[in-house]
């Protein structure tokens, strides 16, 4: 028999949820509250369907859809662990609207069928929705490569990182430097490669791209060409066109190390998240490194910037962006302003309002442990973080050394699952993408993860966790006692039964 969870909540940018759950057989149930009934009709075996809701006699009619999310199975769907027999790193991890996957990091030695260039080497793997892997591409030149993004588009795929080889140059302009490629996203052919950077050490981290070209973020340690170095590291934002043509550059930052982390858009403009050691114009040094998320516009003119944190260290680790809302992840070592300290550095995301930069809420979390968030994403309006936990996350188990955890939100911010997993040795992860078939994770493991084999050293994981039936209500729910139209039943279908 199949499990539901009915989870209410309120769309409204600044709703709360207000807490009420049912657990449903499979078809049509009944619900009930108090002494009033109406019935919900669930619609949970395809991948996708519409549901009907039939009120009581005089109600307000309402309307239904439903769409495959990523639920808390407790399993993989699939989950593949890889590597060179070396230490190898998985980096990222992004799903395309096919279902399509693609992985990105380092290995120290060969991939499988791939020839190693020496030191460390950049890869990009492709699979298919079932885990098939379709092609890899593994690249670099004689020293330190590292595939830190990857991003499909369209019939490409773009990736970045940091390079200390002559990549797509010659010769390193300084001691690493930040590479940008395009790949053919059928083959995996690399079409063109920019690298850029100054006379020290650079690297780009993320990378965004939409119909105007790609955007790539990280931190240089001198000035970029036409820009001013203001001391330390640097953060920039960089947009080329799609032939590989650089459109525009911003650099900024304090005169302490300052990095863009992660980097997102929508319509309205582009969003960079990450790290600064001092105050940017116009905001308040609250101590230690601070978080901050910035706004531009398309044509790269600042909109507004939000630094915050505590007196100790603070970081935003990555941002994500969609029609529904903005949201950063990083890491605390204090209490952020209504949150409590749950003991060393504290995981957190916040959701921020995309037209002021106003925080409009903040959850903060952890174990007396190392905790940390690096990957966020989102999909028919929740909100799905991960990261590394080296301590048991509440109702979770400690596999041991630092374990991966993945926690889904709701766009009011309540906490709807949590999963915390890993091997006997330390376990880590940089990003999540939530995509049409399931959510995608990928990171770096030490030991062998849930069945899988060590191929030696650290090895990268790839998995997907798979999708649940979710549906949102969007109106006419008087009878259920909602007072406001606008008010959302979200129901997550949450595994079976034994």
């Amino acid at each position: 028999m199949r499990r539901l969870m009915i989870v209410f909540s309120e769309v409204a940018a600044r709703g709360v949820g207000v807490g009420r759950s049912w657990l449903l057989g499979e078809g049509s149930k009944g619900v009930t509250r108090g002494r009033r009934a109406g019935l919900l009709l669930l619609c949970i075996s395809g991948a996708s369907c519409t549901d009907t809701v039939t009120l009581l006699p005089g109600e307000p009619a309402a309307s239904a859809s439903a769409a495959a999310v990523p639920g808390p199975s407790g399993q993989f769907e699939w989950l593949t662990q890889f590597g060179s027999g070396l230490n190898d790193f998985g980096w990222d991890v992004r799903a395309d609207e096919l279902g399509t996957v693609y992985g990105s990091g380092g290995v120290f030695g060969a991939l499988l069928g791939q020839e190693h260039h020496g030191g460390i080497d950049a890869f990009v793997r492709k699979y298919d929705t079932e885990g098939r892997d379709l092609w890899t591409r593994q690249f670099g030149a004689d020293l330190y490569d590292h595939a830190y993004s990857v991003l499909p588009f369209g019939a490409a795929v773009y990736v970045g990182g940091p390079t200390s080889s002559g990549l797509f140059l010659e010769s390193n302009l300084g001691v690493v430097d930040a590479f940008l490629g395009k790949l053919d996203a059928a083959t995996g052919v690399i079409l063109w490669g920019r690298q850029f950077g100054t006379k020290g050490p650079d690297e780009l981290v993320r990378l965004f791209v939409d119909n105007t070209g790609v955007y790539a973020a990280g931190s240089v340690t001198g000035a970029l060409p036409g820009m001013t170095h203001m001391g330390g590291a640097d953060a920039f934002l960089r947009k080329y066109e799609s032939d590989g043509n650089e459109v525009w550059t911003h650099q900024f930052g304090t005169a302490v190390g300052d990095v863009a982390f992660g980097v997102s858009g929508d319509a309205s403009g582009l969003y960079l998240a990450g790290r600064v050691g001092g105050p940017l114009p116009g905001q308040t040094h609250a101590g230690g490194p601070d978080a901050f998320v910035r706004k531009y516009d398309p044509s790269g003119n600042e909109i507004w910037t939000v630094q915050f944190g505590t007196a100790a260290i603070d970081f935003a680790l990555d941002v994500a962006a969609d029609p529904t809302g903005l949201y950063a992840v990083g890491r605390t070592d204090g209490a952020l302003p209504g949150q409590s300290h749950a003991g060393g550095p504290d995981a957190f995301v916040a959701r921020f309002d995309r037209g002021s930069g106003d925080v409009l809420w903040v959850r903060q979390f952890g174990t007396p442990a190392f905790d940390v968030a690096r990957g966020i994403s989102i999909r028919d309006g929740l909100v799905y973080v991960s990261g590394v936990t080296q301590g048991a996350l509440p109702g979770q188990v400690h596999a041991g050394g630092a374990d991966v955890f993945v926690r889904a939100y709701s766009a009011g911010g309540d906490e709807l699952w949590t999963w915390q997993f890993g091997s006997e040795l330390d376990d880590d992860n940089w990003s999540n993408s939530a995509g049409p078939s399931g959510l995608y994770i990928t990171g770096t493991t030490g030991g062998s993860l849930l069945g899988s084999v060590s191929l030696g050293g650290s090895d990268v994981f790839i998995g997907r966790i798979g999708p649940t039936r979710a549906g949102c209500m969007m109106r006419g729910w008087e009878a259920f006692g909602f007072r406001n139209q606008g008010e959302c039943i979200r129901y997550v279908e949450t595994g079976k039964e034994p």
